[in-house]
């Protein structure tokens, strides 16, 4: 799900166990130009090649990959000449929403690779064993703290009740808490305020669609309301998400699903399970549904 923090536990990541590693590269991985541009300009980093030879993203791409199964030390810097001494390196692929197209950007060798997506598939995709965190909303207290902390707001005379119902509207998604809680100073509300605002109808939709330019979310380039992108979805995605929306978020029945299904995709072509497979598939990449095997449910976290 987007909101959830993945890009910032990277960074902290990279941040806190630099130490580990000798080099640290960050791929912006969520389309092709910017992987191509990510690699061009850790070619020219690495000296690969010059900045002003670099106008071939195959060519960036090949040396960067050759570089990675085969990394050697700067030893223009005064470091002693060691051809056996290992170079840890990490390369983070951030917002890799579609991870197969990765596959050309893969790197070989004995470093470390991290990846942020939304996809569950990145987890198995590139790896024999199931590896990856999952990252769920906070818990209402962990959210009040946040919503506290950001805003400033009192603690006593309710304020830490307020911010727990705030949170549970929020759905424990820290960077909508981090959005509104930007708002909630801006327009200098009380934590009361905030929530008769974004209980009303006419306004819920307004708080969403506010850019802040608060510190915490500064650099991200969508408000809240596109993170969860479900205007992405093809228009019969959408209407089988609507329709899960009305039932019971933890345990929705699929056979249920599947019967709907058949309404749903009647206006479109000739219905097939094949047709409802490849719509649940694009809800799963999109995070916006779980999926339990074994007991064929599906699930959706409240927003």
């Amino acid at each position: 799900m987007g909101g959830m923090g993945k890009t910032e536990i990277a960074q902290e990541f990279a941040i806190r166990y630099r130490e580990e590693f000798d080099a640290i590269f960050w791929v912006q991985a969520d389309e092709i130009a910017k992987i191509n541009q990510s690699y061009q300009r850790i070619s020219t980093e690495l000296g690969l090649e010059k900045s002003s030879e670099s106008h071939s993203e195959v060519v960036s791409r090949e040396l960067v990959k050759g570089w990675l199964s085969n990394p050697w030390r700067d030893h223009t810097a005064g470091e002693s000449f060691n051809p056996s001494s290992e170079v840890n390196w990490l390369i983070i692929f951030d917002n890799a929403d579609d991870p197969m197209i990765l596959t050309d950007y893969w790197p070989q060798g004995s470093g470390a690779v991290l990846i942020t997506s939304r996809d569950p598939l990145t987890k198995t995709l590139f790896s024999a064993r199931t590896s990856g965190i999952d990252l769920g909303p906070l818990s209402d207290e962990a959210g009040a703290s946040l919503f506290l902390l950001l805003t400033g707001a009192d603690a006593e005379e309710d304020g830490e009740q307020m911010a727990r119902r705030n949170t549970q509207l929020l759905g424990g998604v820290p960077l909508a808490i981090s959005q509104m809680a930007g708002i909630i100073r801006r327009q200098d509300l009380s934590l009361n305020e905030f929530h008769d605002l974004y209980t009303d109808a006419a306004e819920h939709l307004d708080l969403y669609d506010t850019r802040t330019g608060d510190a915490s979310t500064r650099g991200y380039a969508h408000s809240i309301s596109t993170v969860w992108a479900i205007e992405k979805l093809n228009p019969v995605s959408r209407k089988l998400l609507e329709l899960i929306t009305f039932l019971d978020a933890d345990r929705i029945p699929e056979y249920l699903l599947i019967e709907a299904s058949v309404l749903i995709f009647a206006t479109e072509v000739n219905f097939k399970k094949s047709l409802y497979r490849d719509t649940r598939t694009e809800l799963i990449q999109s995070s916006l549904v779980k999926r339990n095997k074994q007991k064929q449910e599906l699930s959706y976290e409240q927003r």
